[in-house]
């Protein structure tokens, strides 16, 4: 994903993120607690991109890898291991993904960071031009779609010899990516396909109409996920937790704004 500080239904406001390394400072208002010192771990700077990792990421990498480790074989416990490292790698190159496009069109990357959603490439700004705004929120799945297809190719050249650990992380690493390429290009906010799909529609059909229009289907998503989390799992309830907050807000926002 992207972030230019601005909310989904104003997708070209100007960042208010700070550059890395210099946290933005706001004054608690009177009898208002200090917000809370956020967990980071800064990895340097990657094709020039300041790189961190929050908490968040590392308990929700920590938590999809858990059956590997809870199954106590050592064999297994290594492709948890390398599930870990394989997400962060995606991940990462989802969000270089977006980076490097947006460089393209003379916009900086302020930071990237890894967090419990994924990760989240923050741009100095969006482009107003709904086609290099397009082509900034695509880069990231489409890369993960690229990753996929290598995974998969690799896996065709494996034979009866390949040793089963390097096998099973080639087909977690597929696995991994078309999920990331496949999701993010939902229509729902704040994922780069329902971002992609309001600055399409908002020319044609308003930017309310566009925004309510996609807050729809994020909503719907969110339903779908969790029926399907009772028969394949409660990290889909967590996901359809996270998608709800962004796709209830910006329904609000466009209701109030049409009445």
């Amino acid at each position: 994903m992207t972030d230019t500080g601005g909310t989904p239904t104003d997708p070209a406001r100007p960042s208010s993120q700070p550059a890395a390394g210099q946290p933005r400072v706001e004054k608690p208002r009177a009898g208002q607690p200090r917000a809370r010192k956020e967990t980071v771990l800064r990895l340097g700077r990657i094709a020039g991109v300041p790189v961190e990792i929050d908490g968040g990421f590392l308990l929700v990498a920590i938590l999809l890898a858990a059956p590997y480790w809870l199954a106590g074989r050592p064999a297994i416990m290594a492709l948890g291991a390398g599930f870990v490292v394989l997400l962060g790698l995606s991940v990462l190159v989802h969000e270089l993904a977006h980076s490097k496009v947006a460089r393209l069109f003379d916009i900086p990357s302020q930071a990237i960071r890894l967090n419990a959603f994924g990760g989240v490439a923050h741009l100095k700004w969006m482009p107003k031009t709904p086609w290099k705004a397009v082509a900034i929120l695509l880069a990231g799945p489409l890369s993960n779609l690229v990753l996929y297809g290598l995974f998969e190719a690799a896996l065709g050249l494996t034979t009866r010899e390949t040793p089963p650990l390097l096998r099973g992380l080639l087909d977690i690493g597929s696995w991994i990516n078309v999920s990331l390429g496949l999701f993010n290009l939902l229509p729902a906010f704040p994922l780069d396909g329902g971002r992609s799909a309001y600055v399409l529609l908002a020319p044609v059909i308003g930017k309310k109409a566009a925004g309510l229009t996609i807050a729809l289907c994020g909503l719907a998503l969110v339903a779908a996920l969790v029926a399907f989390s009772f028969s394949y799992g409660l990290w889909l309830l967590v996901i359809a937790l996270i998608l709800a907050q962004p796709n209830l807000a910006v329904f609000k926002q466009a209701r109030q704004a049409a009445t």
